[in-house]
């Protein structure tokens, strides 16, 4: 029997390949077959190395990606609100912190 998956599903599948788990227990978990989720993580791989030509630009728009996002990392570990505050009060925490970390 010929079965459709979507992108996202195929997707989250091959991530819990790369997260450790073994192909046979996400086999067994979802009911894809074996064969099938080698040929997914396969054409995964052909997808990613085709796109490993990146140039300047690619890697400095990476860059500054990167930067704030650890920048916004940052930000939330040194943010004394806890997750249980009201939203006002943590958003106004996280942009004086904001602003004195730039």
């Amino acid at each position: 029997m010929n079965k459709h998956y979507s992108k996202q599903f195929k997707t989250e599948i091959v991530g819990k390949y790369l997260d450790g788990q073994s192909i046979s227990d996400i086999s067994v978990e979802t009911g894809v077959s074996r064969s099938t989720l080698y040929s997914w993580i396969e054409s995964e791989k052909n997808y990613f190395t085709s796109k490993a030509n990146l140039n300047l630009r690619d890697y400095h728009f990476l860059k500054s990606k990167c930067d704030r996002q650890e920048k916004t990392i940052e930000i939330l570990k040194k943010s004394p609100c806890p997750v249980s505050a009201p939203l006002r009060n943590r958003y106004e925490v996280i942009k004086a912190l904001k602003i004195r970390l730039q």
